[in-house]
């Protein structure tokens, strides 16, 4: 039997995003970090033995980072795409190739008013800001660097900021962050993250 076309309903159009909205993510990001320094570990290169013999990391950091970053990969979006829904998100998208600037800059093209989507906070894999920092530059803290798998970026109105991040806490034991808000701005239409973001470390995607 032929299945029905979806409802309109269940579409969300990713363009209505509104002053005030709040920017929340639910992956971190740094996958791209991880698994090159999986791969230098792997190869016992150079920059492998830079994190070893500076004490940047040791192994079992970079163990525990890959984990990590296997368990954010292979989480799907599935549930926090339930809430965007219910919770009817204004603009929302997926963090993948582009990086999370990448996206926000492709979304912030597509809203119907004018405004700038502001990033003010960074969650990254533990020790990523650290790796890109002493031993090569993956944009991560510019917003260009790639992710596999990433999480949603998503607008969300401040007053279904709290019931948002709770739901995807109690119902499904995932993680959420709150990463910046929506701002007026006359005739343009822009994406930007502070020019000196709070960076925070995560240990886990689940709570």
């Amino acid at each position: 039997m032929t299945q029905p076309y979806l409802n309109i309903d269940e579409f969300l159009i990713p363009n209505n995003a509104q002053e005030g909205d709040i920017i929340i993510l639910t992956k971190p990001l740094g996958t791209q970090v991880v698994v090159n320094l999986k791969e230098w570990k792997s190869e016992n290169d150079q920059k492998y033995q830079k994190v070893i013999s500076q004490k940047i990391a040791s192994d079992k950091d970079i163990e525990e980072m890959s984990d990590l970053a296997i368990q954010s990969m292979g989480k799907l979006n599935k549930n926090a795409a339930t809430l965007v829904r219910k919770y009817k998100a204004g603009a929302c998208t997926d963090v993948t190739g582009f990086g999370i600037l990448g996206h926000l800059e492709n979304l912030a093209e597509a809203q119907r008013e004018s405004l700038e989507l502001n990033i003010d906070t960074l969650p990254v894999i533990k020790k990523t800001q650290t790796i890109e920092s002493e031993i090569q530059n993956f944009n991560l803290l510019k917003g260009y660097s790639a992710e596999t798998s990433g999480g949603l970026m998503c607008m969300i109105k401040e007053k279904d900021v709290q019931g948002f991040m709770n739901d995807l806490k109690n119902q499904y034991g995932e993680k959420s962050w709150v990463i910046g808000q929506v701002i007026r701005k006359n005739d343009s239409r822009k994406a930007v993250i502070s020019k000196n973001p709070e960076i925070v470390e995560v240990d886990s995607v689940f709570t």
